[in-house]
Order: structure tokens, then sequence, then C-alpha cells
């Protein structure tokens, strides 16, 4: 069994927001700060909310691949039974 730890930087923190623009995660309202794959990966696991387009989402899937995490989550659709996935990606380090 693997498991996350917290360390002392996530005491009484229960939840981190992240900004959306064009597909890419910010960490600042302004998105010119990127979050990078290994931050968006712990993000994930500790607890992350997506902010898009002022709207708030919670992710439900995270995939890693080619030094790439992308977090998918559930936006409303046009009728309240029917629902769209999107995701959002870390920037690259140097970004």
């Amino acid at each position: 069994m693997e498991r996350i730890y917290e360390d002392a930087n996530d005491q009484h923190i229960v939840g981190t927001f992240i900004y959306v623009k064009t597909g890419k995660a910010y960490s600042d309202t302004d998105c010119k700060v990127g979050v990078t794959a290994e931050m968006l990966k712990d993000l994930y696991y500790k607890g992350v909310v997506i902010v898009d387009n002022k709207k708030e989402y919670k992710p439900v899937a995270m995939n890693e691949a080619s030094g790439t995490v992308t977090l998918t989550y559930v936006t409303a659709d046009t009728t309240p039974t029917t629902a769209k996935l999107a995701t959002v990606q870390s920037v690259a380090a140097e970004e």
C-alpha cells in the first residue's frame, strides 16, 4: 500500500485553488504563474479546486504522461441531466 503524507506546509490547509487559462493550470488569478506537473499531482492528492471562467470544479481523474499531468473535471451542459468533461494541464517548469 502506498501512502500520501502531509508535511508541515500542509498544516490546516484543506484545499488549494488553481486557475485555468487555455487549458493550462496557474496558481494565481491573473494566470501568470504556471503550476508544474509535480505540483499539480501533489495538489490533486491533497485537494484542489479548479477555477475555470469563475466557476469552481473538483477533479475526477488524473493522468500523468510524458512529464505532463492532466486533471479531468466535469462541467455543466445545457441540460441538468448531461455533463461535459474538461481538462487542465500542468505548465512546463520554464513557462
